[in-house]
């Protein structure tokens, strides 16, 4: 679901002559090619937190919650309003840092196996996505109790990513449809990013894998909960994001292609 998708992906290159190397691998702007990627996997759980509350539970962290019509707190700083709107469908309404909203609806099919959900909304830039990720269930459980794992993921609007030059040998990274920027200081450490929805206590930290590589590690309040590489084919058309939220087993897979 829109929620949870993670903030990002940069990189750190250390060194001069071959900085500048991997430099010039990078700088430009990259599409999404959904065909090309695979974007499935991801596991979450609801179970029972008692007092008629639910708990969902996804590799990012937990939270609990009421289908009560009532503002919840969950991830990353962000609340949830849940509200049922059938014995097998529900609706999300979601708030997050710097006035971003999202909506969510989650559908069960009539033999209980499949959960369909779809996140709605605007991107800080103006433009709108309706995103769809299709669940299979693991693990037991009636309705929406029990463990379930994305088998398609499916995006109505691809994401941009945007390199440039810093200086001799740094490297600012933007996502644009998030108004998101990150200056890396090819250190290794900490680095806050900075853009309207960008949730307070979130960091990125980069290190260098190869000249056209690197790794990402992105934390929320010091507990990492993102990890992956980059990396920019040698013909320089392709950059291949592989990663997974800590704690997940299965690898995504994310294909960009140069503009």
């Amino acid at each position: 679901m829109k929620r949870w998708m993670s903030w990002g992906c940069l990189l750190l290159l250390m060194g001069t002559a071959s900085f500048a190397v991997a430099q010039k691998a990078f700088v430009g702007t990259w599409k999404l090619n959904p065909a090309k990627s695979h974007l499935a996997g991801s596991t979450m759980k609801f179970s029972s937190a008692g007092n008629g509350m639910m708990r969902e539970t996804v590799a990012e962290g937990s939270f609990t919650f009421k289908a009560d019509g009532q503002s919840y707190p969950s991830l990353f700083g962000n609340t949830e309003n849940w509200t049922k709107l059938s014995g097998h469908s529900w609706k999300v309404a979601v708030r997050g840092h710097g006035g971003y909203t999202a909506t969510d609806t989650l559908d069960i099919s009539n033999d209980g196996k499949t959960l369909t959900t779809t996140s709605s909304g605007s991107n800080p830039n103006g433009s709108s996505y309706r995103d769809v990720a299709v669940y299979q269930r693991m693990a037991g459980g009636h309705g929406l109790m029990g463990t379930w794992k994305s088998t398609h993921v499916k995006r109505s609007n691809p994401g941009m990513l945007e390199f440039t030059a810093n200086g001799a040998n740094g490297i600012t990274w933007k996502l644009p449809q998030i108004k998101a920027t990150v200056n890396v200081e090819f250190n290794g450490k900490d680095v806050t990013p900075e853009g309207p929805t960008v949730p307070p206590g979130l960091t990125l930290a980069f290190t260098r894998r190869s000249p056209r590589s690197f790794h990402i590690v992105e934390k929320m309040n010091g507990k990492p909960i993102f990890e992956g590489t980059y990396r920019v084919s040698a013909n320089g058309k392709t950059l291949t994001d592989t990663g997974k939220p800590v704690g997940q087993s299965e690898l995504t897979k994310a294909v960009y292609e140069k503009q």
